[in-house]
């Protein structure tokens, strides 16, 4: 005679708990039992797994200089459950880290950059980090840099940009 006892724990269906005797089978049971709440069976690993979540993704902003043509940022990523490979990409397939955490600079050029964070392959999450440039310039697209804003008067005066103070000849 035999008890078993199941918390609920795991999820497997076991296809027969077997008492045999010289070839004949002399008791058999079938069990189910499902994983709890939160986490679910992974064949490969035989266990419950707590199920992936993202609890952090971050791509901040940052400010290309004046004469620049990228800026860092700060990439940071947390994820809680889940089970084997975690990457942060970016395009194209460019590896920026790996594992459940983890914080890595990285350049962010004119006008922004697109960050996917995966485990085993699927998609968690994806973010994007804009670079503008800082204040007082601007994006040149043919120098492929911030260059200085240089504000003129149409009327010749030499104090933009109220141009009010019109030279005397």
């Amino acid at each position: 005679r035999y008890v078993l006892f199941i918390d609920k724990v795991y999820t497997k269906t076991y296809d027969g708990v077997k008492t045999v005797e010289n070839g004949k089978i002399l008791s058999q049971a079938f069990v189910k039992a499902t994983c709890k709440d939160g986490s679910s069976w992974v064949p490969s690993l035989s266990q419950c797994v707590k199920n992936v979540s993202v609890k952090k993704f971050s791509t901040p902003n940052c400010t290309i200089p004046v004469g620049g043509s990228n800026c860092t940022s700060s990439i940071s990523w947390e994820v809680v459950g889940g089970y084997g490979d975690f990457a942060v990409t970016t395009p194209n397939n460019i590896l920026v880290g790996t594992g459940k955490e983890g914080v890595k600079s990285y350049p962010i050029g004119y006008p922004s950059r697109d960050f996917y964070l995966y485990n085993n392959g699927t998609e968690l999450k994806a973010s994007i980090a804009y670079a503008n440039c800082q204040e007082g310039s601007d994006w040149s697209v043919g120098e492929k840099k911030c260059v200085k804003i240089i504000k003129t008067c149409p009327n010749g005066a030499t104090n933009p940009p109220d141009c009010t103070d019109i030279p005397k000849c």
